[in-house]
């Protein structure tokens, strides 16, 4: 009898120290939403491939990554492209803790993660920018990046394309033929392209 009584104390402590840590999680989740507009979620390998099969990079291009969680994307570019001009931008306490800990690990001393927010940064010296937001930041970020980017500049956008008035240069589909990264160049105010 006791062994059973001390098995089932054990298991409460642990049910309790689970749920503890699931609802912890999802007050942070929802605090880091409601601060950042957007969940955290890292690109997909299955697209960074189409980018890389696809997408012609010039090699050790400089390159930004608007909402880049654990810097999953700039690692891809980082080993793809040889560039050592890479550099992240996230509000996201949690990802930004992530990609540290894996840079201790990976070892990318010239990738540049930092935690603050991309509307308010020079992303004027880039020749690529990187986006996997949801459609609400993208129609937010057409105009920051009409009047703040290289006129060669292009931009990479993952699934969520920009609002219909813009129009991309170049559409590559998944391989179940659904259209799944968009390119598009500078946006001018005189042409949709």
């Amino acid at each position: 009898m006791p062994r059973l009584l001390i098995i089932a104390s054990l298991l409460t402590i642990l049910l309790w120290y689970m749920m503890w840590g699931i609802v912890t999680y999802f007050v942070h989740t929802y605090k880091v939403h409601t601060l950042c507009h957007t969940p955290y979620v890292g690109s997909f390998n299955r697209d960074l491939k189409l980018i890389k099969k696809y997408i012609k990079i010039q090699p050790h291009a400089s390159m930004c990554d608007l909402g880049c969680g654990d810097g999953k994307a700039l690692r891809f570019f980082a080993k793809w492209t040889k560039s050592q001009h890479l550099t992240g931008y996230d509000l996201h306490t949690y990802a930004i803790k992530r990609w540290k800990q894996k840079n201790k690990i990976l070892w990318y001393p010239y990738i540049k993660l930092h935690q603050w927010d991309f509307f308010h940064q020079d992303i004027k010296n880039f020749d690529i920018i990187y986006c996997y937001l949801f459609p609400s930041m993208m129609e937010k970020l057409m105009p920051r990046l009409q009047n703040n980017m290289k006129v060669d500049a292009k931009i990479i956008v993952n699934t969520f394309p920009f609002p219909q008035t813009r129009k991309p240069s170049r559409v590559v589909e998944d391989y179940a033929w659904k259209p799944k990264v968009f390119i598009y160049k500078k946006p001018t105010t005189s042409s949709p392209d």
